[in-house]
Parts: C-alpha cells; structure tokens; sequence
C-alpha cells in the first residue's frame, strides 16, 4: 500500500464570490435556479456575465463550488468558486494518470452527491481526413483538469488538478 498519496487542495487566491444559479437559462428571481449548501462541490461552468452555473454531462470543468450563501444577490444564489487546485473525484470509466478528464453523470442541483465528483475521460484530438484542415478538437480543450492519482480505474477515486493558470 502507497505510504503517500496526492489529496485535495485549494489556496484561498483562487477563490472566488459569484452569483451562482442551476442553469444558464435561469432567469434573476427564478426560485427553482437556486442552489443550496448541498450543492458544493459540484462542478461549474460560466453561464452568463457575472454567474457561474451547474456543468452537465461532457462538460469541462471551469470550477467547484466551495460554499453557497443562504442570501441571494440580483436574484441569483452567491456563494464562492474555486478555480484551480485539487479535488477528489470519481471516475466513470477508466482514465489514465495525466489524462484529461470532463463532468461525468452529475448529480441533480439540490441533491447531496453521496461520492465525490463522477469525472471520465476526455477526448484526443483527431484528424478527420476530410481535408487538410479538418479536425476534431481535443475536449476539454480550455479549462484542463488531469488525473494525478488513484488507480485509474472505473469506479476508484482519483484526484485532479488544474492544468496551467486558471
């Protein structure tokens, strides 16, 4: 058994306040966008001037949630962002050690993940041999956030880290 593992890690520099709300398309006042406390540690994406929303499904990952006010702020919920470090996570397939990973299956805004994370692999970038410049772009391809530690397996925990200035 390893006597040294890599575990989650944030500074306070990369924390953020911002409006926060489910989905892009919520509207200020909009009860249903709100999040709560059991939303931390969710992932988000920017979704509109000023306010960052809940990622889905093959998303990247711009930031995690790392507190929700019960106040809200031009009728959106506030709370801070974390925008690089490392966070604990669980993998839905296999990722290997420094591949880049997006949002996996996430769990519904307002619900409380009983595991950390779901992250699965991103996707290489290619050559689609229709033309020279053809291609398909490597996603995540802005916001990059690799694996650094666990197995590597569907299932494992692994931890993440921001690649790059965040």
């Amino acid at each position: 058994m390893a006597k040294f593992n890599f575990t989650e890690s944030f500074s306070v520099e990369e924390i953020i306040s911002t409006k926060l709300s489910a989905l892009a398309a919520d509207t200020a006042g909009l009860a249903s966008g709100y999040l709560t406390d059991a939303d931390v540690g969710k992932a988000v994406k920017l979704g509109a001037t000023d306010r960052y929303v809940l990622a889905v499904a093959g998303d990247e990952i711009e930031a995690f949630i790392v507190a929700v006010e019960s106040a809200t702020v031009d009728g959106y919920s506030f709370g801070s962002v974390v925008l690089a470090g490392r966070k604990s996570v669980v993998l839905e397939g296999s990722v290997a050690i420094g591949g880049l990973v997006v949002v996996a299956t996430p769990v519904a805004k307002g619900v409380a993940s009983a595991t950390a994370l779901l992250v699965k692999a991103g996707t290489a970038a290619s050559q689609s041999g229709t033309s020279p410049f053809a291609y398909t772009a490597r996603t995540p391809n802005t916001h990059l956030w690799r694996l650094i530690s666990g197995a590597g397996t569907a299932g494992s925990v692994g931890v993440i880290e921001r690649v790059g200035e965040a």
